[in-house]
């Protein structure tokens, strides 16, 4: 699940199947659950415990910013029913204005996770321990989160498919950078790609979901066009996943430098597709606003003010927030100002 091999990092062949189903023709928990058994059968992971990292990365529930909470709640029934799950955590981390509790309460997953007993997890708030990745090319020392070091421990990504205004698309590997603790993951930005080619590297989950059902066009992350793709996509290894999604979006390698490096660095990438790829929509990507740029710069500006209790004033998708930090920068902490919190 975690890489920590410091070993002079060698070229492999990478090669494995990724699954394309349409949620036309079957339902989700039937296409979850045929994703479990085709690349983590019960008999490898039978009595295991499961880390579920969903895209959290926003308050809204918005067509295609986070996780179908359906796909959600499936993962956490059939781990709990099927796999007889020792413990089954539900994980996030904070960013510098996102406290991950918000999105988890507007969500209802509380209500879904107290149903398949399962604890939600702030990796922000927990403790860590440092591993050098000497291969690596910014995260050469990295604070992983000791839930990881459990060796029984199967990590399961559930991400989306979107364009990104920073890293230009975010799918399988751009969902790993919720597993970095660290709050002022802005501070990244400026080498996005080195990060997210690092974060490969020390991340494996065991099983990848993509919730292809809505995707988001253009201004991504948060505020592009959804389009509706009705598809869910699965497999092993995120580089593969994130390759056929590339496919279904039009997109060649070359519009993504952390996923062209990735293969460049390796012998063979062969990926065998189980199922029909949607009919190609080219999505198109575009950059931050220059009102964008400038909120970037100053939140780098300001880090070494919060990190030591200086709050920051925030407005964001109709609400105004004021947020400080706790612990010396390590996780987010939010009053909510006006309006008050929608409630579900």
């Amino acid at each position: 699940m975690v890489e920590k091999k410091n070993k002079e990092m060698l070229k492999e062949n990478i090669n494995g199947k990724v699954m394309i189903r349409d949620v036309n023709k079957n339902s989700i928990e039937e296409i979850v659950g045929e994703a479990f058994y085709t690349f983590l059968s019960p008999r490898k992971a039978i009595n295991s415990n499961f880390a579920i990292k969903p895209n959290l990365g926003f308050k809204t529930d918005t067509k295609g910013g986070t996780t179908n909470v359906k796909i959600i709640e499936s993962v956490l029934k059939i781990v709990r029913e099927k796999y007889k799950a020792r413990n089954i955590f539900l994980v996030e981390s904070d960013g510098i204005t996102f406290k991950c509790e918000d999105a988890f309460e507007y969500l209802g997953l509380d209500k879904i996770c107290s149903k398949y007993d399962v604890e939600f997890v702030n990796l922000s708030k927990r403790s860590t321990v440092t591993v050098s990745f000497n291969n690596n090319k910014i995260l050469k020392n990295f604070n992983i989160p000791k839930l990881f070091e459990n060796e029984n421990m199967k990590l399961i990504n559930l991400a989306k498919l979107k364009t990104h205004e920073i890293s230009k698309f975010s799918c399988a590997i751009k969902n790993l950078s919720g597993l970095n603790p660290y709050v002022f993951k802005v501070e990244y930005h400026p080498v996005i790609n080195d990060v997210l080619h690092d974060l490969y590297y020390i991340f494996k989950p065991d099983l990848n979901i993509v919730d292809g059902i809505w995707a988001i066009n253009e201004h991504g992350p948060w505020t592009g066009k959804p389009v509706n793709l009705n598809i869910i996509l699965a497999g092993n290894d995120a580089l593969l996943v994130d390759l056929v999604c590339l496919r279904i979006i039009g997109w060649d390698i070359e519009h993504v430098p952390y996923i062209q490096e990735i293969i460049e660095k390796n012998n063979m990438v062969d990926t065998r597709i189980d199922g029909k790829i949607p009919e190609i929509q080219r999505f198109e990507w575009h950059p931050l606003s220059k009102f964008g740029l400038f909120k970037e710069k100053m939140a780098r500006v300001l880090i070494p003010f919060l990190k030591v209790g200086f709050p920051l004033f925030y407005y964001s998708q109709g609400s105004f927030k004021l947020v400080f930090y706790g612990e010396g920068g390590k996780y987010c902490k939010s009053i909510r100002i006006f309006p008050k919190k929608s409630k579900t």
